[in-house]
């Protein structure tokens, strides 16, 4: 399974729900796609090439964004979970300043490596 379509496909399920509802996340649980609506998405990205070749794929991205806690499915339907509406709508810098907010003795050892960086220059500075 390629990672980029597996990305594709969480960033296109973000964007549809963000349609309806913006950037809340209280609407997760109601709002249900279909597997229809990523056939309906093939046509105009990446997927379609993948669809003529092999028409099982959309079960298999679906299967896997669920093996990564992203959607929690039913039988032909699905929505997305927090967990993957966070990572489909986030870009890079959005995700290592969660890391962050998540692990705050990382942080601190910045802010330490920080202040050992100026003292040392302000030291530096005084003695020219």
């Amino acid at each position: 399974m390629k990672e980029s379509l597996v990305k594709e496909v969480l960033f296109w399920l973000v964007r549809e729900y963000q349609k309806h509802h913006r950037s809340s996340v209280s609407g997760l649980s109601s709002h249900r796609f279909s597997y229809l609506d990523l056939v309906a998405i093939g046509e105009k990205s990446k997927l379609s090439r993948e669809l003529d070749s092999n028409p099982e794929i959309i079960g298999e991205v679906i299967d896997e964004l669920a093996a990564r806690g992203y959607v929690e499915k039913d039988f032909h339907e699905f929505t997305l979970t927090e967990e993957g509406f966070r990572e489909g709508s986030s870009g890079q810098l959005k995700r290592v300043l969660w890391f962050l907010n998540r692990n705050p003795g990382l942080s601190i050892l910045v802010g330490i490596i920080g202040a050992a960086a100026a003292t040392g220059t302000l030291i530096w500075n005084l003695t020219k």
